[in-house]
């Protein structure tokens, strides 16, 4: 499978490259996300999807640059991804969040919160992630979107009408507008998410401890 043999030769050049930056290590931790039973135009669908990402990031850099930020990290080019895709405002309450403060050093401005909570879910993907304001976060807690929302008829329709007039993703308005979210359902996408990495993680652990000496 190609698909299993370059993310496995990645794998392997991220090592070597620790190895040579670091030396011997004591222990290695492997977390490995693949799409190992996709189709050819799946993966040539997932590759148009990168380079558009691709094109957003350098966009998101300008932006961060001309904020004044030179050294932005992984987590303000997430942040501002976000911003920019929900219109500069929290999906759960409309909160405007002001650009300055959003890479300011000033914490609780704006915080990352996964949208089907990711102890039920196992989902830490860019889909099931919205910026949102340290008090939504709070309040929301380890609720989805309707636990946290639903309860209250006008606010729930408010939220969709928010969230229809974003510019997200689909698999991310399925996510914020998910009703059913029970046991059995978050089992089903738990077990979804860990069933992926599976083969090639295994693999990957067997291939460390058969050449690495730690």
């Amino acid at each position: 499978n190609p698909v299993v043999l370059r993310a496995l030769t990645q794998s392997r050049k991220v090592l070597n490259a620790i190895l040579t930056e670091f030396g011997p290590i004591e222990e290695l931790h492997v977390e490995l996300g693949r799409d190992v039973a996709k189709s050819s135009a799946d993966r040539s669908q997932i590759e148009r999807k990168r380079k558009a990402n691709r094109a957003i990031t350098e966009s998101v850099l300008e932006d961060i640059r001309d904020l004044g930020r030179s050294d932005p990290s992984g987590q303000d080019i997430l942040k501002s991804k976000l911003w920019k895709e929900q219109d500069q405002r929290g999906p759960y309450s409309g909160t405007p969040i002001d650009a300055v403060r959003l890479l300011s050093t000033e914490p609780g401005v704006a915080e990352v919160d996964h949208i089907l909570p990711h102890g039920r879910s196992f989902d830490d993907s860019y889909m099931n992630k919205v910026l949102v304001t340290a008090v939504e976060n709070q309040r929301k807690g380890g609720k989805t979107p309707f636990e946290y929302l639903g309860g209250d008829a006008e606010r729930w329709h408010e939220f969709q009408e928010r969230v229809a007039s974003m510019h997200l993703p689909r698999p991310k308005v399925e996510r914020l507008l998910r009703k059913d979210f029970d046991e059995r359902a978050a089992d089903e996408f738990r077990e979804r998410n860990l069933v992926d990495t599976q083969y090639t993680a295994r693999y990957f652990k067997d291939f460390v401890e058969e050449n690495l000496r730690f």
